[in-house]
């Protein structure tokens, strides 16, 4: 792993987390729908993280891989059945023999760049569950390997295969790469599989007979990584450049995108024959320059005004920028803006299931988490789910009052919850904790535990409160539906429904500054960043200390809320 020393810089407004350190040459990443992170390594080893857990220190497996140049183990997708099946797809360089010792023996010894399938079942991969599912990717020069898999809306597995390096050189125009626009090989195209690993019903060449059967579109250099503009169904893909320039492609079904006749808009446009110009293309500096292609931003944890735009990098550049797009979503609206500086190496970008932005640093061996900082109370993923679960633990703390007696016990974190956490939060935003009152927390299983804490010491604090010198109803009803409870534990439901009334009718009365009623209003207003607690609409009587608690904090939270976040 190359050292990397300047400090990365992200936009105003985010912050970049490194949540996977210490990787070897990491390559690409892909969330599971159980909401662990795969990720691979140059030389072979496939690697698990989990937010509650972090990175697995083992490897889940290593498959033997060439990984001089540009070889490697270089892509993965998830299969959409993975739940039920465990699947997980992977491009790799494969040794002759399957022996890494022979790399240097090259194609003739039948090193090849070939999609295999293994089966993840717990924290392992056993290797005999390997299926080679299409093989015969020339490796001839080592370099332009593509190795972007991703699973279309189709429901078919596109693959991107480089032209090798085979008769680079010379400036746009002059190379002579045999392969690229040769429908009989593999090499320089975009592929379309059905999962196992024949070639997909409605592929533009299909009929044909060999490669050709398996092409979806051809003219391509190094198409590294790709995507889906779920909007729309397009297919955007990042080809890298020879000498002059790089580009980002729109790709349909049979599309030639020029190469090696063209590169971008050179030698002089348009580009010789029915080829498909880039829709966006920019020049090399004097240190080169490698596109990476991006993702399509469609989270909910930045701001809704990201939605819809794309995020794509350069490795040479160490680059990533963000772009929005035409109203046709044909092409980008201007010139796309750096979102991240010195970002080490970006080489792969997904989104999280916490709408957060993840990209692979291959130069720092780390997978970078980017997230939108809280403005002004605006929910996000992480404090939406927050908002959802804080109503269940005030109710859990209280139902049990005869319990508090010097203080009511923190409910446990259920499975469910936890779940929902670590979808939502697999990184608790720096600071959270601390205005929840328990310090530092950086795991979602201390971010569950600190809001059971917190939720325990507020119905501790409104059930044993002093009544004030002014004797406030809210306080006496709390103190009473107390003494009932300790008193007679059949009574507790009605001393909870004496407090509701009481706070009904004390419902518009100003709101104090100090005590409890204060500390439930700051707690939802600050602590989970302003975001209303949804209404639970529930008639156990269990559930009356709730219902009384929101009621006494909603007003005050409908100020701090979207309007569409105040319907369950």
């Amino acid at each position: 792993m190359a050292g990397h020393a300047a400090a990365l810089t992200v936009a105003p407004g985010f912050t970049a987390t490194p949540i996977v350190t210490g990787l070897d040459s990491p390559t690409a990443a892909a969330f599971a729908p159980d909401g662990r992170l795969f990720v691979l390594q140059k030389g072979g080893a496939v690697r698990a993280w989990s937010p509650t857990t972090g990175l697995a220190p083992a490897p889940l497996a290593t498959v033997p891989s060439c990984s001089d140049s540009e070889m490697g183990l270089l892509g993965l997708a998830v299969d959409p059945e993975f739940a039920r099946n465990g699947f997980l797809y992977l491009y790799h360089t494969q040794p002759p023999g399957g022996d890494p010792a022979r790399c240097a023996e090259g194609t003739a010894a039948g090193r090849q760049n070939r999609v295999v399938r293994v089966t993840v079942s717990g924290d392992r991969v056993d290797l005999g569950s390997l299926v080679p599912l299409r093989g015969g990717i020339r490796t001839d020069n080592g370099n332009h390997d593509g190795g972007c898999l991703r699973v279309g809306p189709d429901g078919l597995l596109y693959v991107g295969a480089g032209d090798t390096g085979l008769g680079d050189g010379g400036g746009p125009g002059q190379s002579t790469n045999p392969y690229a626009q040769n429908l009989n090989s593999l090499n320089g195209k975009i592929l379309r599989l059905a999962f196992d690993g024949s070639a997909a019903p409605g592929n533009p060449f299909l009929g044909r007979g060999g490669a050709a059967d398996f092409i979806f579109a051809y003219g391509l250099r190094n198409p590294f990584r790709f995507t889906f503009d779920t909007r729309t169904g397009l297919l955007w893909v990042g080809d890298v450049g020879q000498g002059t320039f790089e580009e980002i492609d729109v790709v349909h079904a049979g599309d030639n995108l020029g190469w090696p006749m063209c590169e971008a808009f050179a030698p002089s446009p348009p580009c010789p024959g029915s080829t498909v110009p880039p829709v966006y293309a920019y020049r090399h500096t004097d240190d080169g320059a490698s596109v990476t292609g991006g993702t399509f931003y469609e989270g909910e944890q930045f701001d809704p005004a990201f939605r819809g735009d794309y995020f794509f990098g350069d490795f040479v550049f160490d680059l990533v920028w963000r772009a929005q797009l035409d109203p046709e979503r044909s092409g980008f609206d201007g010139q796309p803006d750096v979102f991240v500086r010195d970002a080490g190496g970006p080489v792969d970008f997904t989104v999280g299931p916490d709408g957060a932005l993840y990209y692979v640093a291959f130069s720092r061996g780390q997978v970078v988490r980017i997230a939108e900082d809280p403005v002004n109370g605006a929910p996000n993923g992480c404090s939406l789910a927050l908002a959802r679960a804080a109503p269940g633990r005030v109710q859990a703390a209280g139902r049990r009052l005869a319990a508090c007696i010097s203080g009511c016990p923190a409910p446990p974190v259920s499975r469910p919850l936890r779940r929902r956490l670590r979808r939502a939060c697999p990184v608790p935003p720096p600071g959270l904790c601390d205005r929840l009152g328990c310090g530092s927390c950086a795991t979602t299983a201390e971010l569950g535990s600190c809001l059971s804490t917190t939720a325990a010491g507020i119905v501790t604090e409104v059930v044993h409160a002093d009544p004030p010198q002014d004797g406030d109803r809210c306080f006496r009803a709390a103190k009473r539906a107390a003494v009932r409870a300790r008193r007679a534990p059949p009574a507790c439901d009605r001393g909870l429904r004496s407090f509701e009334r009481e706070l009904v009718r004390d419902d518009g009365a100003r709101a104090p500054r100090h005590g409890p009623r204060a500390r439930l209003q700051n707690a939802a207003r600050d602590g989970l960043h302003g975001v209303r607690l949804p209404a639970v609409r529930d008639r156990r009587r269990s559930r009356l200390l709730h219902r009384a608690v929101y009621r006494r904090t909603g007003r005050r939270l409908r100020a701090h809320a979207p309007r569409r976040l105040n319907r369950r």
